[in-house]
């Protein structure tokens, strides 16, 4: 919250106000690891923003995550970490994962390092 709140010049009291308030519209979801709180669209909001019904977070179990992976980047050109992260609502290091998992079978090329890294679909 404190970097949205400098992000925003606003109090993390306000932050945490409207969070709350998106979070009861139906806007974001919210959950929660020891004790850090992290908000993200949810499952209609995400498809509505990115016009991607089929790629809903929240309806792609593990076995669907390559194909989903691939349609974002054949649909972007190149995507991040962070993007499929998000996408698929998984922490970074889950993300990268599986980045790296589509690189070794040769679904991916990544080009770039730390966070400049993209990957591309292989042919």
């Amino acid at each position: 919250m404190r970097l949205l709140a400098e992000v925003a010049h606003a109090s993390e009291g306000k932050v945490a106000t409207t969070m709350d308030e998106l979070q009861s519209y139906g806007i974001v979801d919210r959950k929660e690891a020891a004790s850090i709180a992290r908000y993200s669209l949810n499952r209609q909001m995400y498809s509505r923003a990115y016009d991607h019904p089929g790629i809903a977070r929240d309806e792609k179990t593990r076995s669907e995550y390559p194909d989903a992976v691939l349609e974002l980047v054949r649909e972007r050109g190149s995507v991040a970490n962070g993007d499929v992260s998000d996408m698929l609502n998984i922490d970074s290091k889950t993300a990268y994962r599986l980045l790296r998992s589509m690189v070794d079978d040769g679904r991916l090329i990544q080009r770039g390092r730390k966070s400049g890294t993209r990957y591309y679909p292989a042919t």
